[in-house]
């Protein structure tokens, strides 16, 4: 008669990881500065690329600074991970897609 309705030995569900929100996020963010800066159509190449990737850089230390700040943060110490590594992948494929880019088409 007095059996607890939620049984303590079973294990509690964990929260869904924070990677799918973060990538969504960033996506969101790339696609909007890459679509407000190629909007005066008489710019050249070199003059795209370069605004392109300094916000790739802002975008960049900016998932790291926050990511190392939320690790300092029991509560946010999973979503902390995501940022720093998304920051590591936006570096990493941004200067290399910049730098494709000016190779290319310099």
């Amino acid at each position: 008669m007095n059996e607890p309705l939620l049984d303590e030995s079973e294990p509690q569900p964990q929260p869904a990881a924070p990677l799918g929100k973060v990538v969504l996020v960033n996506f969101l963010i790339i696609l909007l500065y890459s679509a407000l800066q190629n909007l005066p159509a008489n710019w050249g190449i070199k003059q795209h690329l370069i605004p392109l990737f300094l916000f790739v850089l802002l975008q960049m230390f900016a998932n790291i600074a926050l990511g190392v700040v939320f690790l300092f943060l029991p509560k946010y110490r999973s979503l902390a991970s995501v940022l720093i590594f998304s920051g590591v992948l936006i570096g990493l494929i941004g200067y290399g897609t910049c730098m494709v880019g000016y190779l290319f088409f310099s």
